[in-house]
């Protein structure tokens, strides 16, 4: 069940992605920065949507077992609850902090990520072979494409 609507999801989240791709002025489908965002959009399409399911189911489960935790702590002592959310709060904040520098981290990789791959594609791609072998061009592709 889990996988038939991860697979589900994951078909109408790319299908908005091709409707949306239609709407986009052709100028602006060739900018770095769209291209970037792009890249990100369809690389995390497919595996992105089964880990919001199961975060998701995860968070539902998690919320009733604090709720009840709660509930049962409270009956014995309120001052056990509340020392409880004190602490927890700054870890709450710490987390967010280090998510909002985990997704700057993944989108300025995504960039040296499609970067890399380019390079990678005209120096494997039968099209491009004939030139860069007749201007020896190998050495300069390989240092343009390492990070």
């Amino acid at each position: 069940l889990y996988n038939l609507v991860g697979v589900e999801l994951t078909f109408d989240i790319q299908s908005l992605i091709l409707k949306k791709i239609k709407e986009i002025p052709y100028g602006t489908f060739f900018s770095q920065k769209f291209q970037n965002l792009y890249a990100n959009v369809l690389k995390n399409s497919n595996v992105e949507c089964l880990k919001v399911i199961a975060t998701t189911i995860h968070l539902i489960i998690a919320v009733i077992e604090i709720s009840s935790i709660l509930s049962i702590l409270i009956c014995f002592k309120i001052e056990i609850v509340l020392t409880l959310i004190l602490c927890t709060l700054p870890l709450i904040v710490i987390r967010c902090k280090a998510q909002n520098e985990f997704v700057k981290v993944y989108n300025e990789n995504t960039k040296l990520e499609r970067q890399s791959s380019y390079f990678l594609n005209v120096l494997t791609d039968k099209n491009y072979i004939k030139e860069i072998r007749l201007f020896n061009l190998e050495d300069y592709f390989c240092k343009k494409r390492k990070f």
